[in-house]
């Protein structure tokens, strides 16, 4: 394990000059890509979960507290408003700051990329193709124009892997593990989907450890670490709803993927059995917590009655969480040109570079257990959303992990066209 901290350390450490500016290449492609989008994409007026996060800082700034515009306290996630709110304080209330935010933080999530790539694949080559997937994806630059916390979310995910990656070479072992665990917190903070990948995480530090005994201490660095950042939230909305949970939403998440009307995509709530006015009358009543506990009974109890349709339900979720996205948007015909153009091109870089992904698993995971905690958090993160229910842009934070093993499959493809040299590839993949 010394012997690998010391490689990690010399690839990491003595970053090259070549490498510095491949990086701040990609960087500033992401950047400036990212700066158009905000510049060319009107994503007004605020609707739904942008006028959410939006309301939640302003009340923050405002001195009221994170609540939302029905006075909900926990229905959201905390860290993106929270985020949002520590730029207004710094350079004013705006919008616009808000889409700065985003755009550092998409600059970020591909520099960040770039760094784990490096460390996992020992590879400049794999490490510029990651993150120029990242930098170009469609998705990610149209999102950073939307108040919306997937921004934050797939910088915390790069992060999170970069670290376990760090791990992996490091003779700092607690404190990255502790590091690990900080950004954990913030993503369960950030979106609740987002703690799901933490058993991956634990594999990662599994195989990174020396034994069983040392892997045990670091995990329980790691829970603990990750207690820390979000017991102050569950310990505020135990005093204010009654119990410690992250999001007081999850029973009526739950419910809209597992009822007799659903259809594995979201639906309102007035299109489920429930039916919008018997939710809102309840939600008056008896208060967020309470009408969600009720949702999770209701989506409990169909799931008890139908197992098979639930089943059937779930592997459609599995499904449509990975079909390509050339079905959505509004009808073609109300579309612009260059939108076509773009949901067009969008949809042939989702299917190449997951259809890269599935060989990445298929063929290479098998053979480098290093590589099994990006499969878990692909795997993990799709389980969760066969669970709930599916929205295309659910998927956006897990993709800077699918794109690491895209890249990793081109760069074995390339190798032998370019040289190793060319590569800057320290040792082949065994």
């Amino acid at each position: 394990m010394k012997t690998n901290a010391h490689a990690g350390r010399a690839r990491w450490g003595g970053l090259g000059s070549l490498d510095a500016q491949l990086l701040a290449g990609t960087v500033g492609l992401a950047v400036a890509l990212r700066i158009a989008s905000i510049s060319i994409l009107d994503a007004k007026p605020l609707r739904s979960d942008p006028a959410a996060y939006f309301t939640m800082a302003s009340n923050l700034l405002a001195g009221h507290g994170l609540i939302d515009a029905l006075h909900q306290y926990a229905q959201y996630n905390p860290a993106y408003p929270f985020a949002i709110y520590l730029v207004w304080t710094i350079f004013g209330k705006s919008l616009i700051s808000v889409k700065i935010l985003n755009v550092i933080l998409g600059g970020l999530s591909v520099g960040v990329l770039y760094a784990a790539a490096m460390i996992l694949f020992r590879s400049r080559l794999a490490a510029v193709l990651a993150a120029t997937f990242w930098a170009t994806y469609l998705e990610g630059i149209v999102y950073t124009a939307y108040v919306s916390k997937e921004n934050l979310m797939c910088f915390l995910m790069t992060v999170q892997i970069f670290l376990v990656a760090w791990f992996t070479v490091s003779e700092r072992k607690y404190l990255v593990a502790a590091l690990v665990g900080v950004a954990s917190g913030l993503q369960a903070l950030t979106g609740s989907a987002g703690g799901v990948v933490v058993p991956a995480l634990l594999l990662g530090l599994y195989f990174g450890s020396s034994g069983y005994r040392s892997f045990l201490r670091y995990a329980a660095v790691l829970v603990l670490a990750m207690a820390v950042v979000v017991g102050p939230w569950l310990y505020r909305n135990d005093s204010v709803l009654g119990a410690p949970v992250l999001v007081s939403s999850m029973g009526i998440n739950l419910y809209m993927g597992n009822n007799a009307n659903a259809t594995g995509n979201w639906i309102s709530i007035a299109d489920t059995p429930l039916g919008s006015k018997e939710w809102n009358r309840m939600l008056h009543e008896q208060g967020e917590y309470r009408v969600n506990q009720y949702a999770v009974k209701l989506a409990v109890d169909y799931m008890r009655e139908n197992p098979v349709a639930t089943a059937a339900l779930a592997l459609k979720k599995a499904v449509l969480f990975w079909t390509p996205p050339f079905h959505q948007g509004p009808p073609v015909e109300t579309q612009s040109r260059a939108e076509r153009l773009i949901r067009l091109l969008w949809g042939i870089q989702f299917t190449v570079l997951t259809a890269l992904f599935a060989v990445f698993v298929v063929r290479y995971t098998p053979r480098h257990r290093e590589f099994y905690f990006i499969v878990g958090s692909v795997a993990l993160y799709t389980a969760l959303h066969m669970v709930f229910y599916v929205m295309s842009r659910y998927r956006l934070p897990i993709l800077p992990v699918v794109f690491l093993g895209s890249a990793f499959v081109l760069d074995c493809w390339l190798r032998p066209w370019l040289g190793k040299a060319k590569s800057g590839r320290a040792a082949p993949p065994a």
